[in-house]
């Protein structure tokens, strides 16, 4: 339970002290598949309670275990390559301050990203996708994956940066191709 409280006032020594660690993932996940459950149910409340179960289920621990793995793929290229276990623990961890934020401002109906405070009638059709993913909770989140990645690896910040911010561009050159072929 103190690792969930650590991330928020030494998150570096955390992430430093995660190698010997062991099921570090296993109360981060569970907790950010809820937050991820409850922030679906708080953004689509007519959707039936199977599809936030399946959010909560599958897809919430799917995605930290895509993104765990797609660090430790750079991760691999370091002095010291993580396992599975420490990198999915460094991303459940990193993680939870942006689910339980997130899930914290949805339900305060308060916007947390550019495409809020935009016309969309105005905007082209992929500038729209790139503004939801300028927000301070993610650019937070990748300051806070980058330095989980450096400490875990015990590579340079900028190595961190180099893989977490390589990770999000790819995922947001995708989302606005697909909000482009819509």
């Amino acid at each position: 339970m103190m690792p969930l409280f650590e991330v928020f006032y030494q998150p570096g020594k955390l992430f430093a002290g995660l190698p010997a660690q062991r099921g570090a993932w296993i109360l981060p996940l569970v907790l950010n598949s809820l937050l991820a459950a409850i922030l679906s149910k708080v953004n689509f409340p007519a959707r039936p309670w199977g599809a936030h179960l399946f959010i909560a289920i599958f897809f919430s621990p799917m995605l930290h275990a895509v993104i765990a793995g797609m660090l430790l793929i750079f991760g691999m290229m370091t002095r010291e390559p993580p396992k599975f276990g420490t990198m999915l623990a460094m991303v459940t961890l990193s993680f939870f301050p942006y689910w339980l934020t997130l899930t914290g401002t949805t339900m305060l109906a308060e916007p947390t990203n550019l495409s809020a405070f935009v016309n969309k009638a105005t905007l082209p059709k992929g500038l729209d996708s790139l503004l939801a993913e300028l927000d301070i909770l993610s650019f937070f989140e990748i300051g806070l994956l980058s330095l989980g990645f450096s400490k875990v690896t015990r590579s340079s910040i900028f190595a961190g940066f180099a893989a977490v911010g390589g990770i999000w561009v790819l995922y947001v050159s995708v989302k606005m191709a697909a909000s482009l072929l819509s």
